[in-house]
């Protein structure tokens, strides 16, 4: 009965704290580019280990030099990526976001990811992207939507959204760099929300 009763505390605690560690490949945009330090360590506070981080400023899923890699890398089993914003400019046709790309070119392109990731047998973690104000206009706002929508249906989501809108809308956007509205303010607590969100999400991993 002893070794019984062990077993079942051992079973019940292995539940209680979460999924399997990952192991992480994180690929961002400038989204993780602020406080990396930060970000990396509260992704890796449940015991998930981050094997690779890569952010650069401007990417989208069609023009990260590493995203394909890390899809078919065979010592993650887990992507964690950050992109919509980027692809937001191809959306509107800025002028430094060129040649222009329709919407089912951009979802095009993030089902390759999904496809991928699901043939390697990777979890795949897409963070979601605010809807708040100063990016609620349109044709910003319908963009962002449409991309959330499609994340919501085809990946596991990490919630970032509904944090950081609170945040624009109720703490006056501490945790994001006033110039822009979006990224992450290095040294608020901005980045710490973003890592946890992502952790919860790994939690979720099947």
């Amino acid at each position: 009965p002893g070794m019984k009763r062990l077993l079942l505390s051992i079973v019940v605690l292995s539940v209680a704290s979460g999924c399997t560690p990952r192991q992480v490949a994180f690929v961002a945009d400038s989204m993780g580019y602020y406080d990396q330090a930060v970000i990396e360590a509260e992704i890796e506070a449940n015991d998930h280990n981050v094997v690779r981080y890569h952010t650069v400023p401007g990417a989208t899923t069609w023009s990260h030099p590493n995203l394909t890699a890390e899809l078919f890398a065979s010592d993650v089993d887990t992507i964690v990526v950050t992109f919509g914003l980027n692809e937001v400019r191809y959306l509107r046709g800025d002028a430094d976001a060129q040649p222009q790309r329709t919407l089912a070119q951009v979802l095009a392109s993030w089902n390759t990811v999904k496809t991928q990731a699901a043939q390697n047998g990777k979890c795949l973690v897409w963070v979601n992207t605010q809807t708040a104000t100063p990016l609620n206009t349109y044709p910003t706002s319908y963009y962002i939507g449409q991309l959330n929508t499609w994340t919501a249906n085809n990946t596991i989501v990490a919630q970032w959204r509904d944090p950081v809108n609170y945040n624009v809308t109720n703490q006056a956007g501490s945790w994001l760099k006033p110039e822009d509205g979006f990224h992450l303010r290095a040294g608020s607590w901005g980045p710490h929300a973003y890592g946890e969100v992502i952790r919860n999400a790994l939690d979720l991993c099947p």
